[in-house]
């Protein structure tokens, strides 16, 4: 095993600090969001008088009482947040109502976030009176303008270090809850600021709900408590028009963001044609997913021309458990010395063999190196468990005594990898590992290898595994969407084929 550590001394400010820091900066650009097809800069001054507006509307509950923010209003979103700090109440973030989630499913995981953490209040739209009649604690917040606007005063905080919560999305169960600390998150942001440098003229861009830590923590307090700007707009908005990034960060000079990995692939293919100046971006940093070599090299392929820079690429491996970051590494373009390539017979077997046949490889995109307070623990050349610890490592989930942290306080991610000159490469997570007559498949590279015939969507295919009585062992299903028009069987042959030379046998369920 190897263990990496980076650390540094940082100065702390307390929450009232902070927040004298936002009064004092009254006629600074703080933030932009878009609205109503417009982009709106919001000074510190505004963000001030919509935190005191909003206290008074809040103020009758109890302290440390939990606040759910269900509501989906983007000029809202934080100064509501700020508001629940300055009063001593915990709030947090969760997915407001989708079409793409059942009424069922969102309704049930609301009921045991309700019935487990003592929530005084959901914050919810007037249009979702309905879909939350039955929530006794739901409150439609009277909207803020410029009418209705306190005079600016001093806002007083009634505890300088408060805590807010956090959930994990539930989707594979119900929702965990994490509960941060500011000084640890504050902490956490300026370890982060160490590793990505952002100056004070520099502007961070996200479409990233606030509900998920990539969303909040890394694309809004960390420019928030680091004092730098920042551009929001709604995942709904975003994922309707792609191209909103790009002429959004053309508009106002945007220079970092993070996105996941799908949203590289979705930009490179539906705005290839796009017309847009991508030089003032620095960092375009791919996370909360694997990172996918072929997703890396069709972005930086596809927008070179328009003026991406071959060093803006990065990859940031997080999680909400460590508050967000663990490791960060910028890409060089001009090279390919963050990818590697493992020979694919000995990595099903779970064995280290580098190779440079491409035809018999499986490729990795490095992490890089951990950041600031985190330690890294992992296989040398070999592949296991990733286990994390450090100052942003939380030891237990809200509401749960049961302690996360191993005897040595590691936390173990659930993520497999290995560490290669110094560097981490995350394989897959344990927890998706299909296991076929003692072959290691991560699910998400069969997908890969899909993505990659004429004939399949991308990105609509699923791999799945199904225990075989007969066989001992588990199966492999294959769940892939089609073109219309194609040639089926002559396009399900050629998965076949070229999923017996990744594996070595033949898949028999492919639907």
């Amino acid at each position: 095993m190897m263990i990496l550590e980076s650390l540094s001394l940082i100065k702390i400010m307390n929450f009232q600090e902070l927040i004298r820091g936002f009064e004092r900066q009254h006629e600074n650009l703080c933030y932009s969001y878009r609205s109503n097809h417009r982009i709106v800069s919001e000074t510190f001054g505004i963000l001030c008088s919509k935190i005191l507006f909003f206290r008074t509307q809040l103020n009758d509950l109890p302290e440390n009482s939990a606040v759910l923010i269900a509501s989906s209003k983007i000029d809202s979103l934080i100064p509501l947040f700020f508001s629940c700090l300055s009063l001593n109440l915990r709030p947090a973030f969760i997915a407001y109502p989708s079409q793409k989630v059942s009424n069922q499913d969102y309704q049930s995981k609301l009921s045991h976030i309700l019935e487990n953490f003592l929530v005084k209040r959901v914050i919810i739209e007037e249009h979702e009176r309905e879909i939350f009649r039955n929530i006794s604690q739901s409150f439609v917040l009277t909207d803020y303008n410029n009418q209705n606007s306190p005079n600016l005063k001093e806002i007083n905080t009634k505890n300088s270090n408060p805590s807010f919560i956090q959930f994990s999305s539930g989707s594979t169960g119900t929702p965990k809850a994490m509960q941060f600390e500011f000084l640890s998150t504050f902490k956490h942001t300026s370890y982060l600021q160490n590793c990505i440098n952002m100056s004070s003229s520099d502007y961070l861009l996200s479409w990233l709900p606030l509900y998920h830590d990539m969303g909040l923590i890394a694309a809004t307090l960390y420019p928030l408590f680091q004092g730098k700007k920042f551009h929001m707009m709604s995942p709904f908005d975003w994922i309707h028009t792609p191209s909103l990034f790009l002429s959004d960060g053309q508009k106002i000079g945007a220079t970092h963001a993070w996105m996941p990995n799908f949203a590289f692939e979705l930009l490179s293919q539906r705005c290839k044609d796009f017309e847009c100046d991508l030089s003032s971006w620095k960092m375009l940093a791919s996370c909360a997913e694997p990172v996918v070599p072929d997703t890396v090299k069709r972005f930086y392929d596809t927008f070179k021309n328009r003026g991406l820079k071959s060093n803006c690429l990065a990859a940031t491996y997080a999680m909400a458990e460590n508050t967000f970051a663990m490791t960060h590494k910028v890409f060089d373009m001009h090279t390919s010395s963050q990818f590697i390539s493992l020979n694919t017979e000995a990595y099903l077997n779970n064995n280290f063999v580098l190779s440079k046949d491409p035809k018999k490889s499986t490729v990795f995109t490095s992490c890089g190196t951990p950041i600031d307070g985190t330690y890294i623990d992992c296989p040398i050349d070999s592949i296991g468990p990733i286990k994390i610890k450090g100052e942003s490592c939380l030891s237990e989930y809200l509401g749960n005594s049961q302690n996360i942290i191993d005897s040595r306080g590691y936390f173990d991610t659930g993520d497999i990898g290995f560490i290669h000159n110094k560097e981490l490469y995350i394989c897959g997570r344990k927890s998706d590992l299909i296991i076929v007559r003692g072959v290691n498949i991560f699910p998400q590279n069969l997908e890969k290898i899909i993505d990659q015939i004429p004939g399949f969507v991308k990105g609509r295919s699923v791999a799945l595994s199904q225990w075989d009585n007969q066989e001992a062992t588990e199966e492999v299903i294959i769940l892939a969407e089609v073109e219309q028009g194609i040639n089926l069987v002559k396009t399900k042959d050629e998965l076949k084929r070229r999923l017996k030379a990744y594996l070595d046998f033949d898949i028999r369920k492919i639907k």
